[in-house]
């Protein structure tokens, strides 16, 4: 099962190697994957940048989201 993240940061492209030398059959995704792929195949990138969402080092989104 594939997330948008898997496809946002260009991970799909060592799955799609895979696939080709007969390693999966098939692959199934969640609706954000579906999306991004499609914004991948229609205009070359996504509508949501994962720097900007959660920050480089990833603490931004952490903070963000941490429970008190």
């Amino acid at each position: 099962m594939l997330g948008g993240h898997v496809i946002k940061t260009g991970v799909q492209r060592p799955l799609l190697s895979l696939i080709d030398r007969g390693a999966f059959t098939a692959l199934a995704m969640n609706g954000a994957a579906a999306i991004h792929d499609f914004e991948i195949a229609m205009w070359g990138n996504t509508s949501e940048p994962v720097e900007d969402t959660i920050g480089r080092d990833g603490s931004a989104w952490w903070r963000r989201r941490r429970c008190s």
